[in-house]
């Protein structure tokens, strides 16, 4: 290093000291991304043309710059003409629409959906490039935008390290702040943590990944209170990681706590209350599982399960309708359920005796 600039990819800095101090901080780790951000954001670029190249008809035009191909993109839900973008145009658009008129970075102006797959990451990268010498607001979204682009295309590694450095980042800003302030950036804070267990999930690291949820889970308890709607959300993504750690009394005792209250302030008719009684039906059968692989619930657990499948379906196609693929699964958990037991000759009615 030099003085006034990291000699390795020229971030500039006001002095030794500042230099110093960043490095130590998080610019260690995010060096490397400042230095090959021009070429692997040009890497990006090119893999997300030849993998849409087959999706653009003859005639079509960037729906931004109106110019012709070669390099049209399609990674939102817009269709026809709409659909097709030049990800150097993405990329401008980005910049110049800001973060005021969409719920965040990486989202379709037109149908505003995020975009997806290689054309996120070429989007993601894309800004990067650009605001990676320039810390600030800008600097600090695109460090979670092209994370979790990384890790939507499998490059997990990297996507850990970007994550981490933004929730330290997001971390050392507590010291200054305090009462309503001081609890929305502890929120953020608890929802960055759920990406960072979702990337450490991806790694295969579970056990890690559950304690991050409980921490965040701990933390959103703490701050905003145990019926807040942020805290019951979390509740979902820390049941599944319990679950797939098999954690399965952790997680029952957690879903029997939250469950009800999910009824109350979401209501039955919610993506999360659905979810949770899923999670609950699944799990309870998981705590009866015996050591050779076979389930042996008792009848008042099947009925309870049984139950629970049944909301759950009947919630889930009032909701989402029918033809939606978590009313399919839900449909085939709660018909399931009973077919197993018919096959037994067993009900499950709660009035129904236990066969002798």
């Amino acid at each position: 290093m030099r003085n006034g600039a990291c000699a390795r990819c020229k971030m500039p800095y006001c002095g030794r000291a500042c230099q110093k101090a960043d490095w130590q901080f998080t610019h260690k780790q995010l060096c490397d991304f400042v230095r090959t951000a021009d070429s692997r954001a040009a890497e990006a670029a090119s893999a997300a043309e030849a993998a849409c190249k087959s999706d653009v008809v003859r005639g079509a035009t960037c729906y931004i710059c109106l110019g012709e191909g070669p390099g049209l993109v399609r990674g939102c839900a817009c269709r026809g003409d709409a659909g097709y973008a030049h990800v150097k145009c993405l990329v401008r658009a980005e910049a110049e629409l800001g973060r005021e008129s969409r719920d965040g970075p990486g989202q379709c102006p037109t149908c505003r959906q995020f975009y997806h797959g290689v054309v996120r990451l070429a989007v993601a990268w894309g800004e990067w490039r650009a605001v990676a010498r320039c810390p600030g607001d800008r600097f600090f979204h695109a460090l979670r935008e092209l994370g979790m682009a990384l890790n939507e295309c499998g490059q997990h590694g990297d996507a850990l390290v970007l994550i981490q450095c933004r929730l330290k980042i997001q971390k050392s800003w507590w010291r200054g702040l305090e009462g309503r302030d001081l609890v929305e950036s502890q929120v953020a804070f608890a929802a960055e943590q759920s990406n960072l267990a979702s990337i450490l999930g991806s790694l295969g690291k579970k056990d890690e990944a559950c304690g991050i949820l409980r921490e965040s889970f701990s933390l959103l308890k703490q701050t905003i209170g145990v019926e807040a709607p942020d805290t019951i959300n979390a509740t979902v993504n820390l049941a599944s990681s319990l679950k797939t750690s098999s954690h399965f009394q952790e997680a029952r005792q957690l879903l029997e706590e939250m469950l009800p209250l999910s009824r109350k302030v979401h209501g039955s008719l919610d993506e999360c209350t659905i979810k949770m009684a899923v999670l609950l039906g699944d799990v309870l059968q998981a705590c009866q599982m015996q050591p050779d692989g076979n389930m042996q619930l008792s009848l008042d657990t099947a009925r309870t399960v049984a139950k629970l499948y049944d909301e759950a379906y009947a919630s889930s196609r009032r909701l989402f309708g029918d033809d939606h693929p978590e009313t399919r699964d839900n449909k085939w958990r709660a018909e399931g359920m009973r077919e197993m037991f018919q096959e037994q000759g067993i009900s499950l009615e709660p009035e129904a005796p236990h066969p002798a």
